[in-house]
């Protein structure tokens, strides 16, 4: 896994290495709900707003529960992202 803010990766592209490492269940080794493509792409479109709408850098994590955390480099913000089924 990567360190969070080492790189030069957007969130965005963040997002797509996690939607290729993170697609299948069990991905973290135990039982990690995969992560959907509707998640990923609801999770672009809110990291490119928050990058329009901030100076901070933000970065993006999987989660165990199939989500998508988008936070910013000191952390004290924080965005979960997940795509519920209709």
């Amino acid at each position: 896994m990567r360190q969070l803010f080492k790189d030069t990766m957007t969130a965005t592209e963040k997002i797509d290495e996690i939607v290729k490492d993170c697609s299948t269940q069990g991905w973290d080794g135990y039982d990690g709900e995969p992560i959907s493509q509707g998640t990923a792409e609801l999770a672009k479109l809110i990291a490119g707003i928050l990058s329009l709408r901030s100076d901070d850098k933000w970065d993006a994590v999987p989660c165990p529960g199939g989500e998508i955390d988008i936070i910013n480099e000191g952390e004290s913000k924080l965005v979960s992202v997940i795509e519920f089924e209709r």
